[in-house]
């Protein structure tokens, strides 16, 4: 069955001439043809009422979207102080819709080749805590931070690119919580 799209005014067209043919077009320039606007009416009707527009749905912020956040703090040599641009980093990271929620967050450290391999593992550890304990006064539940330290590395060739912690945070839907009675 072919459907048509009329504007209000070949609508009201095709309403005065009953039986008249349409044209195939787009339903942008759906109209009568020349011979429907000629063709005499057998009896004069009535206007029909113009198509009514469907009932705009009410506006509604879209939900955003809970996704997987990440962040890469980085350190300076033999140091597990964070800057305050890091902490910033991790504030906006932390910071989720309040749609979402937290599932959980891996944080890694990790420390350039420089100096004993023992101590840049446990550089890499003080640096990983550091940055959960950052996560937690931004409102992160601590039991959802998964700690690892992975200590030195060479992956670059700017040893202060290996001086980092690495953050992930998993979120998913909010589920409401049951009033406690």
């Amino acid at each position: 069955m072919n459907r048509f799209l009329l504007s209000g005014a070949a609508a009201l067209a095709l309403a005065l001439a009953p039986g008249a043919a349409l044209a195939k077009r787009s339903p942008e320039t759906a109209a009568p043809t020349a011979a429907a606007a000629q063709a005499p009416s057998a009896a004069p009707q009535a206007p029909a009422a113009a198509p009514q527009a469907p009932a705009a749905a009410p506006a509604t912020a879209p939900t955003p979207a809970c996704e997987t956040r990440a962040a890469t703090v980085y350190f300076d040599t033999n140091s597990t102080a964070l800057s305050p641009e890091s902490e910033a980093a991790l504030a906006q990271t932390a910071d989720g819709p309040e749609t979402c929620a937290i599932q959980s967050v891996s944080v890694t450290g990790f420390a350039d080749a420089s100096g004993d391999a023992d101590y840049n593992r446990a550089l890499a550890e003080r640096r990983s805590v550091a940055v959960r304990d950052a996560l937690v006064r931004e409102g992160v539940p601590g039991e959802a931070i998964t700690v690892a330290a992975h200590g030195e590395v060479a992956e670059s060739d700017d040893p202060a690119r290996d001086r980092r912690v690495e953050v992930q945070i998993v979120m998913s839907a909010a589920v409401a919580q049951p009033a406690a009675s």
